[in-house]
């Protein structure tokens, strides 16, 4: 997001009889960078969107909010992009990890999707009328209750894993080539869509709604998810990330309880493997992604990587080259 400061975060122009998707989401410019990766924008049920994005950027391509109260969730199959919603820190998502947030009210947000790596995504958004009308409003309250900060700010995000059931339905939605018949395939859509969101409720409630509330420790939290994001294969400790941040352990792994659902450990693990799946889309060799990541045990690196993703490392990267 080198340029990211200089571009809008929020979508206002005029809305246009035709822009069903104004409810969820902003219009994209239609140049080639974009019909290069934009696979499908589909209207599944008033004020609900599913957008497939498949492809190469060969630019940078920004997303702003688009200005509108909603719940959305992304699933990342490949690649990462990089978001920036309202206050909250920046994220960045990689395969294998959900990205659940939700706008309580019209606020800034920018999304990127990074040039020079294949990307493969599913996102899914819902105006607050439709998510009423699907029965799923427990869903924004427990993100809220897990992930908010304390009072009701304008918006909440979490970054979960994609377990296996996730995953195969965002697969399945990510196809093109699902049932002819228009109405059978929204209604369709719309099943594993409610499939996904109960999915995500329940990662969510397994996270206990404790989120330290004091600053130095939310700072210290922030640090060591930095330090992890930017040296991951160094042989990182709980013990050895609080000394650096200035926290105690037992403090910080509150935090990344409450922040990730994972121990300090496992952050660092999805967080290895995410780089490793990053470092094969780029055509490193599975040894030296394993290697790069901070994996000494090849074999213990391919068994982690295929419980997390699917496939194994060298069908993982066969599949970059052929989608790139």
């Amino acid at each position: 997001m080198s340029h990211a400061s200089l571009l809008p975060r929020r979508y206002d122009a005029p809305r246009q009889a035709h822009e069903w998707w104004r409810a969820t989401l902003p219009t994209v410019p239609s140049t080639v960078h974009w019909e290069a990766v934009l696979v499908g924008v589909e209207r599944v049920a008033p004020d609900v969107s599913l957008v497939r994005i498949d492809g190469t950027p060969a630019q940078d391509l920004y997303i702003p909010s688009p200005g509108t109260a909603l719940l959305g969730l992304q699933i990342c199959l490949q690649g990462a992009f990089e978001v920036r919603l309202g206050a909250l820190p920046p994220r960045r998502v990689h395969a294998g990890q959900a990205y659940l947030f939700q706008y309580f009210e019209p606020a800034d947000g920018l999304w990127c999707l990074p040039a020079g790596s294949p990307l493969r995504m599913v996102d899914i958004r819902l105006a607050p009328d439709a998510l009423t009308r699907w029965g799923r409003s427990d869903l924004a309250h427990k993100l809220h209750t897990v992930f908010g900060q304390g009072e009701r700010t304008e918006a909440a995000a979490a970054c979960l894993p994609a377990g296996p059931s996730l995953r195969e339905v965002s697969q399945a939605l990510s196809r093109s080539d699902v049932l002819r018949d228009p109405e059978l395939r929204q209604a369709w859509q719309a099943t594993r869509i409610q499939e996904a969101l109960v999915l995500c409720l329940d990662v969510l409630g397994a996270h206990p709604p404790a989120c330290p509330r004091d600053a130095a420790v939310q700072a210290g939290v922030a640090e060591a998810v930095a330090k992890i994001a930017e040296a991951c294969a160094l042989p990182w400790t709980a013990e050895a990330l609080a000394r650096a941040v200035g926290v105690s352990e037992r403090a910080l792994q509150r935090g990344f309880q409450a922040r990730f659902g994972l121990s300090v450990h496992g952050h660092l693990h999805s967080v290895r493997l995410a780089y490793a799946a990053a470092r094969l889309d780029g055509g490193a060799s599975v040894t030296r992604a394993a290697s790069d990541a901070g994996f000494s045990s090849q074999s213990h690196f391919a068994k982690a990587f295929r419980q997390q993703y699917g496939f194994a490392p060298r069908s993982w990267r066969q599949r970059a080259y052929s989608n790139g």
